[in-house]
């Protein structure tokens, strides 16, 4: 008999509640980018946030893309030292990884920006 570690509804609900938070997170943008522009603020300002917005999203999938990529690369060391239990070692692999990844991104914002 195979052990399931995470039941199909515990997975269902983590998903409608990572949809229900990205839907009301591109609301609250929306209505934010609509009051903008109602209140005739001047195009220069207007530019100045879009700009701010876009360099914020790029920083974010940076962030993002080295972080998977970091827990990524502790996934495959785990399993080709063929560690199967959470142990302290483990653990520590996954930290490492992640503190590594955020170090890159740091030195990385700092470079391209």
């Amino acid at each position: 008999m195979e052990q399931v570690l995470i039941e199909n509804d515990t997975i269902n609900a983590v998903s409608f509640l990572l949809c229900v938070t990205f839907v009301f997170k591109w609301l609250v943008d929306a209505v934010a980018r609509y009051r903008l522009t109602r209140l005739g603020i001047s195009t220069e300002i207007l530019d100045s946030v879009h700009r701010f917005e876009v360099q914020n999203q790029r920083a974010g999938a940076l962030r993002w893309g080295l972080l998977f990529t970091g827990l990524a690369i502790a996934l495959a060391i785990i399993h080709i030292a063929g560690l199967e239990n959470l142990t302290a070692g483990t653990l520590a692999i996954f930290a490492a990884f992640t503190g590594l990844s955020h170090f890159a991104y740091l030195v990385l914002s700092k470079r391209l920006m």
